[in-house]
């Protein structure tokens, strides 16, 4: 395992528990990352962390699926810079720069 890949096991219980770490989210969020704790893998990787986020948006099997989309787009980097190390979360800002940056040149393009 190297140093940008963390265990499903420290994550989950971080997610499950999300108010713990994060007093201020609303129900939302927490029941978003209640979900996504379900759908990790034994090993995260920032990349494999990001897709899971996606798919766990994509796949909200309860209610309004823009309403959790709205929420886990605003709060990405601070639940993620609450929940892991620094340098993952600093991987995984890198990566969303990168993918923003990208979808916005496509945008363009269209």
């Amino acid at each position: 395992m190297n140093s940008l890949t963390v265990t499903a096991g420290d994550i989950a219980p971080r997610l499950n528990n999300l108010r713990q770490y994060m007093p201020d989210a609303d129900e939302t969020l927490c029941a978003f990352a209640r979900y996504l704790a379900t759908r990790l893998g034994p090993e995260v990787t920032p990349i494999q962390f990001q897709i899971d986020w996606l798919l766990a948006v994509n796949h909200w099997p309860r209610g309004d699926c823009n309403k959790v989309k709205a929420c886990a787009d605003a709060n990405l980097q601070k639940v993620v810079d609450t929940i892991f190390p620094a340098d993952f979360a600093a991987e995984i800002r890198s990566l969303t720069k990168q993918v923003d940056a990208f979808l916005e040149e496509v945008g363009d393009a269209a």
